[in-house]
């Protein structure tokens, strides 16, 4: 945890290139953030890029964000994630989401979603971004999955720390189609082994 006079610092791994998701983290209400872009992915998937932003050592942050290139942030959206660090401090704070818009075919719709509980989890596909602790964070991404790597990370967290679910709406998401079969298929098979 910062010390009182210090903001936390908070380093935004936005994979993929998008001009407005890009605009969107420089235009955060909190300013104590910093951007570590994947501008030329050299083939990298998104689990292996958002590892390699929490091994750079450059990056030590309080909290990463790691976001998909078709996630554009609210301007308060790392404010209130901060906040809920902060608000935690008690307590051991892992990880958050929030509630979000899900723009699909030109249709916008509000997703809402539950407090942190993994049964419940396991029926629903979490969001394509997550906040993490910097001080529990490790390489938490799968390097295997395609999809799901939100999901696993997420479950990985709740293991040893909280997970907070912030009751807003603090993102849009343009989404694409994605085939999550495989990735059900790989997750299937780490459990019986």
């Amino acid at each position: 945890m910062p010390e009182q006079n210090n903001k936390p610092k908070v380093v935004v791994a936005l994979y993929g290139h998008n001009d407005d998701a890009i605009k969107a983290v420089e235009n955060q209400t909190y300013k104590n953030t910093s951007l570590y872009l994947d501008v030329a992915s050299n083939g990298r998937t998104a689990p292996t890029f958002f590892n390699d932003a929490i091994s750079d050592k450059t990056n030590d942050a309080d909290i990463y964000a790691f976001i998909d290139e078709n996630c554009i942030l609210s301007p308060k959206c790392i404010e209130e994630v901060v906040n809920k660090y902060l608000w935690s401090e008690d307590q051991f704070f892992g990880a958050c989401y929030s509630d979000y818009s899900l723009v699909q075919d030109n249709i916008e719709s509000n997703q809402y979603y539950f407090s942190y509980n993994l049964k419940r989890l396991k029926q629903n596909i979490i969001n394509p971004y997550i906040f993490v602790n910097g001080q529990i964070v490790t390489r938490i991404f799968n390097e295997q999955l395609d999809t799901l790597y939100y999901y696993d990370a997420l479950v990985k967290v709740g293991m040893n720390a909280m997970i907070y679910h912030i009751p807003k709406k603090l993102m849009t998401i343009y989404n694409t189609p994605k085939d999550i079969q495989k990735d059900i298929q790989r997750l299937s098979n780490n459990v019986r082994s």
